[in-house]
């Protein structure tokens, strides 16, 4: 709730929906040159794993490029990366009773840094765990509660409201990234993520179960950069739902 990260490339689903929702891409489009490097905070990076020569919009997002999310990011603008961030939750805090220190909402600066979430964004990973599970609530973004009911005078439990949701992106839009991200019958989306110039995060975001999604898992492990560690304490989160289920 309180943590605040620069999001790096855990930006990449999110932004690919809403671009494939306005028809600004396709998913089968070519991509020029997507493994080309990209100078971040002193660092050069490059997709994380190599995509074939002739790459797609959805080769972009499973090998993880940053150089395609920048161009696209240029054709976007401020603006439209602004109003992806304000659909997908990640740009406004969460509504819940809970004391929390937010940092001063800075506007963003860099379309080019922003596509690859190295710019003035930083979020959370409850902020993080509400936009994966619009994508999960085919586009319905969630309002987060802290209880489903409240016990009355009478000690009878009284079930709250469902809580409202409103539409962060189309359906069609979240089952096509969802099925981007369906390996091995699991819905996982990890990333190794710079956060300012000398901090690393690696980050694992789930939807599970895969067939019907009802939860979203977000792990974020500061100053690692061990992927295999991070997505073991993911996995075993979704086995842990799995079993209570």
């Amino acid at each position: 709730m309180q943590g605040q990260y620069q999001p790096g490339l855990v930006l990449q689903p999110f932004i690919l929906a809403a671009a494939l929702d306005a028809d600004r891409i396709q998913l089968n489009g070519t991509v020029l040159n997507p493994n080309r490097p990209v100078p971040v905070s002193g660092e050069i990076k490059r997709c994380q794993t190599t995509p074939p020569e002739a790459a797609t919009w959805a080769d972009v997002l499973s090998h993880r490029c940053p150089g395609p999310m920048q161009d696209l990011a240029d054709r976007l603008g401020l603006a439209g990366l602004d109003d992806i961030f304000l659909r997908f939750g990640l740009a406004t805090p969460p509504d819940l009773p809970l004391n929390t220190e937010l940092p001063e909402i800075v506007p963003l600066n860099d379309p080019l840094q922003a596509g690859i979430g190295q710019d003035t964004l930083t979020v959370s990973p409850l902020q993080v765990a509400l936009a994966l599970a619009a994508l999960g609530n085919d586009g319905r973004l969630p309002t987060p509660r802290l209880v489903t009911a409240v016990q009355d005078a009478a000690g009878t439990l009284q079930p709250l409201p469902d809580t409202t949701t409103s539409d962060a992106i189309t359906s069609r839009a979240a089952r096509d990234i969802r099925q981007l991200l369906t390996s091995d019958g699991r819905i996982r989306f990890s990333i190794s993520a710079l956060s300012g110039p000398d901090s690393r995060n690696g980050w694992y975001l789930a939807l599970t179960p895969a067939g019907q999604p009802q939860y979203a898992i977000v792990v974020v492990v500061e100053e690692s950069e061990d992927l295999e560690m991070v997505e073991r304490i993911g996995v075993g989160l979704e086995t842990a739902v799995a079993n209570q289920q």
